[in-house]
């Protein structure tokens, strides 16, 4: 059974005796009045209250319960053998997890990032159409000097959306293969073949 989170141990019935203890709320304001009289300023003497209901809150609230603990040592074979290697499998299943969200979240970067790219290469390509458009319009005799700056410009797009098509092929295969870009499977753990 998975371990009730704080919120779900405050949203219980115990939980909302806790928070509504008369004790915890008589208490709070007769610290916070002394704290008052005796010289605090009224906010600190009000958080000084708030703390002690908080302290009675939260001693009242019920305890999440511990996780039950499986000892296969208290079976005999082959039960014993069976409950070891269902608890090796489970502590397996949860590096494997552990190690897919990891996966699963430097994916989720890789896409932002060419998703940003695209965006901006879109950007760009607009401007690139848009600048063609107005040498086309304005046919004089310094329209030369901007087709090569244009034609430079697409060279440059060109050459970036290339450049962003293969790290995405490389990711796409990557991903494929069970591993993250620049780290191939077949390489031993340091790195040198």
């Amino acid at each position: 059974m998975a371990a009730l989170s704080f919120r779900d141990r405050l949203l219980t019935r115990r939980g909302a005796r806790a928070i509504l203890s008369p004790i915890g709320i008589v208490g709070g304001v007769a610290v916070a009045a002394v704290a008052v009289v005796a010289g605090l300023p009224v906010v600190a003497g009000a958080l000084v209250g708030v703390g002690v209901w908080a302290v009675n809150a939260g001693r009242l609230l019920p305890r999440a319960p511990r996780a039950e603990r499986i000892d296969p040592f208290t079976l005999q074979e082959p039960w014993r053998r069976f409950v070891q290697e269902a608890l090796q499998a489970r502590t397996r299943f949860a590096e494997s997890l552990q190690v897919q969200r990891a996966t699963a979240e430097r994916l989720d970067a890789v896409i932002d990032k060419a998703q940003s790219e695209l965006r901006l290469l879109d950007a760009r390509l607009d401007e690139a159409v848009a600048r063609t458009l107005e040498l086309a319009a304005h046919a004089s005799t310094e329209a030369g000097t901007g087709v090569i700056g244009l034609s430079t410009d697409v060279d440059n797009l060109v050459s970036e959306m290339e450049s962003l098509r293969l790290a995405l092929d490389e990711t796409s295969a990557a991903a494929q293969r069970g591993t993250t870009p620049g780290t191939p499977r077949d390489l031993p753990p340091g790195g040198a073949r």
